[in-house]
This record gives structure tokens, C-alpha cells and sequence, in this order.
């Protein structure tokens, strides 16, 4: 997984996962406890938007099917500008 950051945002992308519906791309800033969801995502790149500049997120995502949600991948951390 790759997470670019640029100006209150963060471009998230990862390898295309086999059997895979939809994915779903977990954020946090570092600092915080929980995790924010976006749920849905129908290809293997998304834009995190209205985020907080010169902050470090942590990322990871999750494939989607018709039998769950999958193992979540390694978290990424990167820093808005």
C-alpha cells in the first residue's frame, strides 16, 4: 500500500486484491484511538479529503465479498502538508 500526502488530503493506493467486491479504507490521525471507516470503495485507489494539514494519519485497508471482510493489510502512515 502507498499513501501520498498533499494538502489536507491523503492518495491511498494498494494492490488490486483476487475475489474482492469492494474494499474499505480505515484512517486515524495518529494520535487518535479509533478509527474512521469509508466503506465501498469499487477500485484499488482512494483520495482521504477535508483532513487536518501537517498531520500524520495511519491507514490500512480491508477487501470486501460476499463472505466478509478480510484481514486487514499493513498500516501506512503519512503526513499532510
Amino acid at each position: 500500500m502507498v499513501v501520498k500526502g498533499s494538502y489536507k488530503t491523503l492518495d491511498v493506493s494498494w494492490k488490486d486484491m483476487e475475489d474482492t467486491d469492494s474494499y474499505n479504507v480505515y484512517y486515524k490521525k495518529q494520535s487518535e484511538e479509533s478509527y474512521k471507516i469509508v466503506t465501498g470503495i469499487d477500485k484499488n485507489s482512494y483520495q482521504l479529503t477535508n483532513l487536518e494539514d501537517q498531520t500524520t494519519y495511519q491507514v490500512y485497508v480491508t477487501g470486501v465479498n460476499d463472505l466478509g471482510e478480510g484481514e486487514k493489510s499493513l498500516t501506512a502512515s503519512a503526513k499532510t502538508t
